[in-house]
């Protein structure tokens, strides 16, 4: 997905599916940065932030249906 105000690299997103798991991603920018909850830690409000690549949980992503849109879940 884009963000649609200026469409730079760092705002132009992909899924890629994880080899190890069906219907979970890991979700990525123009400039190799991936989608990561924050040092892994599971409590509530934790900041999702761009880091490096590292294949771990936290930077794992499921896609749920809903009525209106898809929601994006961290499985960690």
């Amino acid at each position: 997905f884009t963000n649609f105000n200026n469409g730079v690299l760092g705002q132009v997103w992909e899924f890629t599916f994880a080899k190890d798991k069906e219907n979970i991603f890991y979700i990525h920018n123009g400039h190799g940065q991936y989608l990561d909850v924050f040092e892994g830690r599971h409590k509530k409000g934790t900041p999702v932030i761009q880091w490096d690549y590292n294949g771990k949980k936290n930077q794992k992503w499921h896609l749920t249906p809903s009525d209106l849109l898809e929601t994006i879940k961290s499985i960690k």
